[in-house]
């Protein structure tokens, strides 16, 4: 198992969870005593409850750089379901990133939550689903998982079981399939038809060749069918269009987890049609075309908690747990608050709809889990993490080679350096080539777990996204991260990508007379909502008015290119259509400012 192996902490100490032995070389009791009941590490519940109620209290002493590694090695030892919950999806993801240097990946998935403001009509990002749906396929498959969420991707309500269970479709090569029946399968799965298949969610077929960006695998996968044969399945690049790998099989996992029935699909379009005409309502959608906004969907149908989806209660670690009860009543009080003012200006799902307020809340606002805690231990019976913080360089490349020097004669010590980007890597190899680093797993352009193994070298580098490294003294180890030799942190890939904070996000944003900014045509005049038939279909625009009385409509499913305009006057000239003027202020403007950032 990677570092955990290499380390060989099996049967360096033992301590009990509610009569359950759990050995580990990271913790350690003062004293080799059994907890029960009254005992800090363990509590009593007389209400039967969702989560583990065996492994719950706090570790002591725990540094901030050792939340991921901790969880990593718990998860190894139990070979259980833990769920890790911080306070926002930042952190969440962090020690996702992180843990990848210590577990495989398949041990591990990321939650995501939403974390903007309710009630503005919002689409949930094509990426925050896909990880969604393959964290749910994970958890409904019932293997042992480690998962890393936010208090908003823990709250967050979801459709019943049997709506995701099952639904899963498995192709394999040399297989045959009935076409015409998977077409209807992935529609009904929430894919979208498309010309060509470039972005999750999509499929496209061309004569005998069917594509589909399903959330299982990276890439999406090419099916090439001989008749109604399975010829040949591979992966492709979505820009090149290219083919890259062979592979046996496909799952082909749901688009989204709203997916709806087509009854539920006509309770929608008919909850909009009698709605109070008085509110701002979106655009009804008909069966397969049209926005079916998520928000919405649970006034139709009965949503669960998140608990309801496992077959064995989960572990919950807390890795600060007063950050996560400060975000969870926040987070209640936002969503009560914002229902009060925006029920009477929209069409609104009450909070409880959106999320659990039930066992979830009480097991977050009331830590039912394993707390870490960076205060030392307040008596001899805590349980305190051996893990030390790793010390702190600032630059200072003369200090970290007279360290390793120190280790190397006091002899037997383990140094591993870690960088989080290829670029970097390469620049501390050439820091310590004289101390003979040795690169892990140099073939890697991803993190994953790696290995001491025999080396007779006694420093490596390894790229990883560890943001702080650690000691652990009884072990001789020393994890030195770039933030620890360097003084501070660099800037990693997000898998989300920033939405621009003035683009408009909904058409309740605007009011009428207000000028805006379309990012194609420049400044113009909202003039009102109005459906209008295009490519024989009805559907709802954006109705602006531009120099001349030119009018541009603009679809709702591209609201995001317009912003509302920011400027020194309050009656901007308007912009002329089909002319260059704004193309030229654009250019103009990215010389004197910052360059100009599609959305």
């Amino acid at each position: 198992m990677g570092f955990f192996q290499d380390l060989n902490l099996l049967l360096k100490k033992e301590f009990y969870f509610k009569n359950k032995i759990f050995i580990c070389g990271f913790f350690e009791f003062k004293n080799s005593i059994e907890f029960n009941s009254k005992d800090t590490i363990c509590f009593g519940f007389r209400k039967k409850i969702s989560v583990n109620t065996e492994v719950v209290g706090s570790v002591y002493s725990v540094t901030t750089g050792s939340h991921s590694i901790l969880a990593s090695s718990l998860f190894q030892k139990l070979n259980q379901t833990i769920l890790v919950v911080s306070e926002n999806n930042t952190s969440a993801e962090f020690l996702f990133r992180e843990a990848l240097s210590f577990l495989p990946s398949n041990d591990l998935i990321y939650l995501p939550g939403q974390e903007v403001l309710p009630y503005e009509y919002m689409r949930y990002p094509s990426e925050m689903k896909r990880e969604r749906i393959k964290a749910i396929a994970k958890i409904l498959s019932g293997e042992p998982v480690l998962i890393f969420t936010s208090v908003s991707g823990f709250l967050k309500t979801l459709p019943p079981i049997q709506t995701m269970q099952g639904r899963a479709i498995v192709l394999k090569k040399g297989k045959e399939i009935d076409l015409e029946s998977l077409l209807i399968q992935l529609i009904d799965l929430g894919y979208k038809r498309v010309q060509v298949c470039e972005t999750f969610g999509e499929f496209s077929l061309k004569g005998g060749i069917l594509d589909i960006f399903s959330s299982y695998s990276t890439e999406p996968v090419r099916i090439d069918l001989f008749g109604e044969e399975i010829e040949s399945i591979r992966t492709f690049d979505p820009d090149s269009q290219r083919s890259m790998t062979d592979l046996d099989q496909a799952v082909l996992l749901p688009a989204d987890e709203y997916i709806l029935s087509e009854e539920q699909k006509k309770e929608y379009q008919n909850f909009l049609k009698s709605s109070d005409s008085s509110l701002h309502l979106p655009e009804i959608p008909e069966g397969n075309y049209g926005i079916y906004y998520e928000e919405l969907i649970p006034l139709v149908r009965e949503n669960h908690g998140i608990l309801s989806y496992f077959s064995e209660p989960p572990i919950l670690i807390f890795p600060s747990a007063n950050s996560v009860k400060e975000r969870l009543f926040h987070l209640e009080k936002e969503y009560l608050s914002l229902f009060e003012k925006r029920s009477r200006e929209v069409l609104c799902a009450p909070p409880e709809k959106l999320l659990s307020f039930g066992e979830e809340f009480k097991v977050l606002s009331e830590s039912i889990g394993l707390s870490f805690v960076g205060l030392p231990p307040r008596n001899e019976n805590d349980l305190v993490s051996l893990l030390k913080e790793a010390p702190s360089f600032k630059g200072k490349i003369r200090e970290v080679r007279e360290k390793i020097s120190e280790l190397r004669a006091k002899g037997g010590w383990k140094i591993v350096l870690t960088s989080s980007f290829e670029a970097q890597t390469k620049r501390l190899q050439g820091l310590f080539e004289k101390e003979g680093v040795i690169l892990l797993n140099e073939d890697s352009t991803e993190p994953l777990p790696f290995h001491l193994g025999n080396h007779k070298s006694d420093t490596f580098l390894v790229l990883s996204e560890l943001r702080n490294g650690f000691i652990l003294e009884n072990q001789k180890i020393l994890i030195l991260s770039e933030n620890d030799i360097f003084g501070r942190e660099y800037k990693r890939k997000t898998r989300f990508k920033k939405q621009n904070s003035k683009a408009l996000q909904s058409f309740i944003d605007l009011k009428e007379g207000d000028y805006v900014v379309h990012i194609h045509h420049g400044v113009g005049k909202f003039l009102k909502i109005e459906r209008t038939s295009a490519g024989g279909k009805e559907r709802d625009f954006l109705k602006l008015e531009y120099s001349g009385g030119d009018s541009l409509f603009v679809p709702l499913d591209q609201i995001s290119l317009v912003q509302r305009y920011i400027g020194g006057t309050e009656s901007p000239r308007l912009d002329s259509l089909g002319k260059s003027t704004w193309k030229k202020r654009k250019t103009v403007f990215k010389k004197r400012s910052k360059p100009w950032r599609k959305i």
